[in-house]
């Protein structure tokens, strides 16, 4: 189409030049040169006109009818994951993370749109514990709605995404730092102890590895809590509940004394108590990446109670069973 415009715009001005040229100095004619000229500077005007259109529609056709930002998750909301996504123009930039406190992993996105798929790469950032890093393709499907179809460095494949909300970016939320005065576990009024059938339970304001928990727990001549049934596992979470009005805190996981660091790999209390009694979270236990070997109780709002099975190099609270409670 571009082609063609110009032809045309040649060609009259062609014929215009060589009627002015042929007959000028003979005939009287009522349109003197610089109206010609005129006329020639709009056609061309006019031209220019009509292939920046041409190229503006081409540039739209290729984009995506709908803008990819916003607040995404996965497809019937099976985790705390949440994904925060930017598009700008054909660039879309992204960050993801398993959940806002302590997440076992984080990382960002960059990808270029092409047609109805994006094409991006990702790595891990230092938030989480993984340090992964490879290529994404997605496919567009309906509007906001993402299938990632291949992957590479570790992130699961045949995943599709779907848009939560409009939401800004996370980037743009302004961080702000939190002074924290210091505690000492042993006179700070922030823990929290309670005796529930013969034991007691201590909840420990600080935040550890699972390992360091264990052993800072036999040192004060416990362990970490083992739960054997319902009524035990709604007990841990009042004295979270407890804690956790003191602390003002939302979401203080803890950990439990569940672990399958073992040969065999079969979980086990470290108390030595029967594995019998479970409350795990929808689609736990699933050791993402090989890497989870102990377990958290968790204290989001909508799965309160429930457990999910995470790097034992997570830090977070934990909870101390002793069965002697005036020792």
């Amino acid at each position: 189409m571009t082609g063609l415009v110009l032809v045309n715009t040649l060609l009259a001005f062609y014929l215009r030049f060589a009627i002015f040229s042929s007959f000028g100095s003979i005939l009287q004619i009522e349109t003197n040169e610089g109206r010609i000229l005129s006329e020639i500077k709009d056609d061309l005007r006019n031209a220019q006109k009509n292939i920046q259109t041409v190229q503006n529609k081409d540039e739209v056709d290729e984009l995506p009818p709908n803008n990819l930002s916003g607040l995404w998750v996965k497809e019937n909301n099976t985790d705390c994951s949440r994904y925060y996504l930017n598009q700008v123009g054909k660039t879309v930039f992204w960050y993801g993370e398993e959940r806002e406190e302590n997440p076992s992993w984080a990382h960002v996105v960059y990808g270029q749109i092409q047609g109805q798929e994006l094409l991006a790469s990702y790595s891990d950032i230092p938030k989480g514990r993984y340090r992964n890093k490879g290529q994404l393709k997605f496919r567009l499907l309906e509007p906001n709605k993402l299938f990632l179809y291949e992957s590479s460095g570790g992130w699961p494949s045949n995943t599709t995404f779907v848009k939560s909300s409009d939401k800004p970016a996370k980037a743009e939320v302004p961080i702000v730092p939190i002074k924290r005065r210091p505690i000492n576990i042993d006179v700070d009024p922030i823990e929290v102890e309670e005796v529930y059938r013969g034991h007691s339970y201590r909840f420990i304001p600080l935040k550890k590895s699972w390992h360091n928990a264990k052993k800072d727990s036999k040192e004060k001549g416990g362990y970490l809590v083992s739960i054997g049934d319902v009524s035990e596992n709604e007990f841990v979470v009042s004295l979270i509940q407890k804690a956790a009005s003191k602390r003002n805190e939302k979401n203080p996981n803890v950990w439990i004394g569940l672990n399958n660091d073992n040969d065999n790999n079969e979980w086990k209390w470290e108390s030595g108590e029967p594995f019998q009694y479970t409350n795990w979270r929808s689609n736990d236990p699933n050791n993402w990446r090989g890497w989870e070997s102990s377990v958290c109780m968790n204290y989001n709002s909508n799965e309160i109670g429930q457990w999910f099975d995470i790097s034992s190099d997570l830090k977070t609270y934990y909870v101390i069973e002793k069965e002697n409670p005036k020792d």
